[in-house]
C-alpha cells in the first residue's frame, strides 16, 4: 500500500486514521523513499520526515512513525469495517438481557460504537 497509494491519498489516510498533524510532509517523504521493503526503512523515512517535538521529554514521546503505523494498519486489515460489523451482528448474538461490552482505543473507533449502539437501541425502543 504505502508503495502504491499517491501522495495525497497517503497523507489523507495519515491524517485520518492516525491523527498525525504533520501526515503530508510524512507522506511526501514516504512517496520519496519508494520502494519502501521494510517496516524498518519506513519507520526510518518517516522519522526522519518529522523533527523531534519542541520541548518533549525523551520519555515522554512516542516513536515518530507510529501514528503512521497505526494509520497504515487500520487501513489495510479494515479495522473499523470489522468493528462496525461485529458491532452490528453483536444484538442477534448475545442472549436475553445480555450485555456488551465495548473498550475503544481510538476516537474513531468510538465514534462507531456510540452510534451502532445507539441505533441499536432506539430500533430496540421502537424510537426513530
Amino acid at each position: 500500500m504505502v508503495n502504491e497509494a499517491d501522495e495525497r491519498e497517503l497523507a489523507d489516510l495519515i491524517y485520518e486514521y492516525g491523527d498525525e498533524r504533520r501526515s503530508r510532509r510524512i507522506a511526501r517523504a514516504i512517496v520519496r523513499g519508494r520502494p519502501v521493503t521494510t517496516t524498518g526503512q519506513l519507520a526510518r523515512i518517516v522519522a526522519s520526515a518529522v523533527p523531534a517535538m519542541k520541548g518533549a521529554m525523551k520519555h515522554d514521546r512516542i516513536h515518530p512513525a507510529t501514528r503512521t503505523f497505526q494509520a497504515i494498519r487500520i487501513v489495510v486489515n479494515r479495522e473499523l469495517d470489522e468493528i462496525r460489523d461485529l458491532l452490528e451482528a453483536a444484538p442477534g448474538l448475545l442472549k436475553p438481557s445480555g450485555r456488551l461490552v465495548v473498550i475503544s482505543f481510538h476516537s474513531l473507533e468510538d465514534r462507531i460504537a456510540k452510534t451502532v449502539c445507539g441505533k441499536a437501541r432506539r430500533k430496540e425502543s421502537g424510537r426513530f
